[in-house]
C-alpha cells in the first residue's frame, strides 16, 4: 500500500451510490476498493456503510456495499 494513507481514523464511512440491480455500479465500486485498501493498512478501524433503496435497485445500497 502506498502512502496515500498514513493516518489512522477512529472509524471509516463509505458512502452510498447508484446500484445495478443488486450490484455496485463503478462510482460506488471505487469507494469500496479505496475502503478496502484502507482496512488493509488499518484493520482495526471500523467501517461504516451507508445507502438507501432506489429506484431500480433491488437491494438498499448499504446492503450491497457489505455483500461487496
Amino acid at each position: 500500500i502506498n502512502n496515500k494513507y498514513n493516518k489512522r481514523s477512529d472509524f471509516l464511512i463509505v458512502l452510498g451510490a447508484r446500484l445495478y440491480g443488486d450490484k455496485p455500479a463503478p462510482l460506488l465500486r471505487y469507494r469500496l476498493d479505496a475502503a478496502v485498501e484502507y482496512h488493509q493498512k488499518f484493520p482495526d478501524v471500523p467501517i461504516i456503510v451507508s445507502g438507501g433503496q432506489g429506484h431500480g435497485e433491488n437491494i438498499t445500497e448499504a446492503k450491497a456495499m457489505k455483500d461487496y
